[in-house]
Parts: structure tokens; C-alpha cells; sequence
């Protein structure tokens, strides 16, 4: 039970990190102009 918990977690993370990753480039570039 709490493997599956832990399991659907990390998912959930690599997720957010993966739409997060665009939105920190662009605002990197940003701050580079």
C-alpha cells in the first residue's frame, strides 16, 4: 500500500518537474536579454 503511495509520488514529481523545466528557461532567458 504505502509503495504504491510513494510510487504515484515520485510520478507525480517528475510530472511537475517536467512542465516546470520549459517555464524556468524561459524565464532564464529572459533575465539573459
Amino acid at each position: 500500500e504505502l509503495d504504491r503511495v510513494i510510487k504515484a509520488e515520485i510520478s507525480h514529481r517528475g510530472k511537475a518537474l517536467r512542465l516546470a523545466k520549459p517555464i524556468i528557461q524561459m524565464l532564464l532567458n529572459k533575465e539573459k536579454r
